[in-house]
């Protein structure tokens, strides 16, 4: 790839079924800087002479069938987002990684490393760093509509806080990164916790990556085709819509009234002359609140005021 194209400078290929190797070649493309490449089926490791890319600012590897972590890694000097999340990843996190100072965005989760981040971050490093991923509870495990199998019960400090974090880190992806991250599916299930209770967004699978450069944005997509989870998504994008900021909003909306309410929004409304859960909160406002509120939520509120 890097012999036969060595001007590249972005590259998209996320969402796709590409398999084998990440080839050995591509970091001999020396002026590239975006290199997307999630949701494949590649395996082996990750080669050991990508380090040579000096411009690289942006890596994701997530969501494939890579094994091993390289120490290379550290010698991306220009790195600002990495994500090798949900591979097969094993060895030790390369403690060069504390040399990277420009590193926003770690995420290491769903693997199998070795070793310590505390070990290898200086106080300059996590200064910098917005998100450090190493977690593996989902916020949905905390929210099921099922009562009974929930074993941790937030109360609503708790789940206020998650909320101001999960705000904060799509205002990282939509502000601070270059180019922004359109999320596409915020829900629960991709919010990870942390064993401070801790959010962080996660699963960036079916994640838009635009570039400034571009202006068509209808071919600014890192994945071919939008998917994402009913009911969470913004409405617009079933009718062909593009991915845009506003979209991550809308299901940002969805997910606050699921942490509150600890309905899904595919629920079966019907029952309260609802067809959604937005019309279902809606027909609570202003007088009924407390009918639709988690009643865990009630019960835990209840036990802290004892």
């Amino acid at each position: 790839m890097g012999d036969t194209m060595p001007n590249l400078e972005e590259v998209y290929l996320a969402g796709n079924k590409f398999y084998g190797t990440i080839p050995i070649s591509f970091p001999n493309a020396s002026k590239l800087q975006i290199f997307e490449v999630s949701q494949n089926h590649f395996i082996g490791k990750i080669p050991d002479n990508i380090g040579k890319l000096k411009h690289l600012f942006y890596l994701n590897l997530e969501l494939n069938l890579l094994g091993k972590i390289t120490p290379s890694l550290a010698s991306l000097k220009s790195i600002k987002h990495l994500d090798i999340s949900n591979n097969k990843l094993t060895g030790e996190i390369p403690r060069e990684l504390q040399k990277v100072s420009l590193l926003k965005y770690l995420n290491l989760s769903f693997n199998d490393p070795e070793g310590s981040l505390i070990d290898i971050c200086t106080e300059q490093l996590k200064a910098s760093m917005k998100q450090i991923l190493l977690v593996r509870e989902a916020l949905a495990l905390f929210t099921k509509e099922d009562g009974g199998g929930r074993n941790n019960v937030l109360s609503v400090l708790q789940r206020l806080n998650i909320t101001i974090d999960v705000a904060s880190g799509l205002y990282y992806l939509h502000n601070d990164c270059e180019p922004p991250i359109i999320h596409c599916d915020l829900k629960p299930s991709n919010i990870l916790l942390d064993k401070d209770l801790i959010a962080n967004v996660g699963d960036f699978g079916l994640g838009r990556l635009y570039s400034r450069t571009i202006e068509d944005s209808s071919q600014k997509s890192s994945t071919l085709g939008l998917k994402g989870s009913i009911g969470c998504i913004a409405p617009k994008y079933g009718t062909g819509g593009n991915p845009s900021i506003c979209g991550d909003i809308y299901s940002y909306g969805i997910f606050l009234l699921k942490m509150f309410t600890a309905k899904r929004p595919t629920y079966d409304f019907s029952g309260d002359d609802c067809s959604s859960l937005c019309e279902y909160f809606e027909a609570a406002l202003p007088d009924d609140v407390m009918r639709i509120v988690d009643p865990l939520l009630l019960v835990c509120q209840e036990t802290t005021m004892e």
